[in-house]
């Protein structure tokens, strides 16, 4: 299998809001409510997002189909309390690797690709977010020389 994984393309927005869209739903917390039409909103977002200069999204397709992407962007981080240097900080939002195309270093390509790109870009660190509770994921990043650093945690606080 080919693996080739190029910039995204207008044409790409609403094949990963699909794939995206469909993850989402079935990753969201009780206490998280879906937003009426979330496929419009997700489009409008995703395009935005698309228009913005600091944002970057690659494409991989395996013998010309379409098997994952990755979001992320470069931008200048301004931290809080402002006791750190501002610096580019590069910041993976999403990695999505369809089903089908899993453990076939696909979602190694993208990271590698996106880190490049961040490079380029004069980040001097790359950040993600990932499911704690997915072995998958947690090896995935792991592989690609992520470690923890602060834990992103949260509490019910009610049932839905």
């Amino acid at each position: 299998m080919e693996i080739a994984v190029r910039d995204w393309r207008r044409e790409d927005l609403a094949p990963v809001g699909k794939e995206w869209l469909a993850f989402c739903l079935q990753a969201v917390r009780p206490d998280m409510k879906i937003k009426q039409s979330p496929e419009k909103a997700l489009l409008a977002w995703l395009t935005g997002r698309f228009r913005d200069s600091a944002t970057f999204g690659l494409i991989a397709e395996c013998d010309g189909e379409f098997a994952g992407f990755i979001l992320g962007r470069v931008d200048t981080l301004e931290c809080i309390p402002p006791i750190v240097q501002s610096r580019k900080v590069g910041l993976i939002d999403a990695l999505y690797v369809r089903e089908q195309f899993r453990r076939s270093s696909v979602a190694a390509n993208l990271i590698e690709k996106s880190l490049a790109l961040a490079a380029r870009r004069n980040a001097v660190v790359v950040e993600t977010t990932y499911e704690a509770a997915s072995q998958a994921a947690v090896q995935t990043w792991n592989r690609a020389g992520f470690t923890p650093w602060m834990i992103h945690a949260y509490r019910m606080l009610y049932n839905s």
